[in-house]
Order: structure tokens, then sequence, then C-alpha cells
């Protein structure tokens, strides 16, 4: 496989983020099997327990489960810890990120029987952030044959798509999404660019600047940068002034 160019990953990016918070695991599914075909894949962001069982054993060639209530993390991990030992907190906390799994040491196991050899699956290319923290948490995985293994190439495709998915998580499990979504396009309408959105919508949360800048991957001085534009833009003068333009009447 040819190296992939940054402007063909900025244009999966971009698509994604387009997706927002409604249904964009499917456009990640999608956007991802573009830089790496997959012989099959699978997005499951905050999935609970019952719906686990119900797919463990009958998965679906290219399953996509999204909006599923959070907090399930604990039990998603305990579910599949006994099934497979290695499978534990330890193990999902050690392999935040994107990465490639050589499946071969889930064989013996009943996901291994369940899924991979059913599909013949032996390599996979996992984006995933499972670390039970307030129950949000996502994982993307990609499987192929053992004919054809994932790329250094493609990993880095999906190590710099990573941040953005996961960034796009946090807004989709959120319980103020519904509030986020409508701040985001009264962003927009405000003529606002993708970033300035974005730090606005946080920014009508009350956000600091360092949580601003966790929560969006960029540096604090960038962060800044956005804000002076945001609040140029919408001639506002601080936090509670973009969150009353943003939400108006709804906005506490």
């Amino acid at each position: 496989m040819g190296r992939i160019s940054w402007k063909r990953i900025n244009q999966v990016i971009e698509a994604i983020e387009a997706a927002g918070s409604s249904g964009f695991f499917r456009q990640v599914i999608e956007q991802l099997n573009l830089l790496a075909p997959a012989d099959h894949a699978t997005a499951t962001p905050n999935v609970n327990l019952d719906e686990i069982r119900q797919r463990v054993g009958r998965p679906n060639p290219k399953q996509v489960t999204w909006n599923a209530p959070t907090g399930y993390w604990e039990d998603y991990l305990r579910y599949y810890e006994a099934r497979d030992p290695r499978q534990n907190a330890s193990y999902y906390r050690e392999h935040t990120g994107a990465h490639v799994v050589d499946t071969s040491f889930m064989d013996g196991t009943e996901f291994g029987d369940d899924f991979l050899k059913k599909y013949g699956a032996r390599f996979c290319l996992r984006l995933s952030n499972l670390a039970p923290t307030r129950g949000r948490g996502f994982v993307v995985s990609l499987y192929r044959s053992g004919k054809k293994p994932f790329t250094d190439t493609e990993l880095e495709s999906a190590t710099a798509l990573f941040p953005h998915v996961h960034n796009l998580s946090l807004f989709a499990a959120d319980p103020l999404s519904r509030e986020a979504a409508r701040a985001q396009d009264a962003a927009a309408a405000a003529g606002l660019s993708r970033r300035e959105q974005d730090v606005a919508v946080l920014l009508s949360r009350r956000m600091s600047i360092l949580e601003i800048a966790d929560r969006l991957f960029i540096s604090r001085h960038t962060v800044e940068k956005h804000m002076q534009h945001v609040y140029w833009k919408m001639n506002a003068s601080g936090k509670s002034d973009v969150r009353r333009l943003l939400l108006g009447d709804q906005a506490d």
C-alpha cells in the first residue's frame, strides 16, 4: 500500500468532524475503511451490558452501535475479562490510542472462537479509549485476515485520526450533547470556523482554557487565539455572554 497523504487524512478528519455528534461512529467506520480497508469493522461507544450480550456470538460484518447509555464501561470490561483474563481494565488503559493487535493471543477464548475464527480475522487496527472514566469511552476496530496485516502507514493514519474521534466521542456521550448541538448550530450561524465553533461550545459550558485545551488536544496559546476570534465575531464580552448568545433563553 502506498503512503497516504496528509491531504487525504485531513479530508477524512473533516468528514468525520462534519458528522457532528449524531451518528458519527458510522462515519468513522466509513472513512477509516477508505484509508485502511478492512474485512470487518465494529464501532462501540458507551455500550451497555445487555447490548454486549446481544452482540457476542452474533456480530454483523459491519456492525456499528452508537448513542447507547453511558456509565457501563466497568460492566463491559468485566464481561470481556471473564472470557479472556487478559482483556481487563489495565490492558485497555495501556492500549489507549491507535494500535495494531495480533488477535492470535485470543485463540481458544469465547470471543476468539465466536468472532475472530468465525470471520477469519487475525489482525486488528483499533482506536480506543476504554478507561472507565465517568462511564465514557469508545472502541473502533478494523479486522483483517492473516494474509494482509495492517501497515505502519495505516497505523500512522489512525494515530492522526484518534484525537478527533476521541473529541467527538465526548460530545456524543455527554448528557448535554443536545445542548451542545444547538450551541454548535448557533456558532456556525455566527460565522465561526469549525475549530472556533468547538471552542465556543466549550466556552458556553464555562470551561477553563486548560480544560478546553485538554478536550481539543490543542495548546493553551491556540485556545486563547480562538477565544479572541470567538469574542470578536460574536461581539461577546466573556463566557456567560457566549453562552447567552448561543443558547438564548435556554441559557441559565
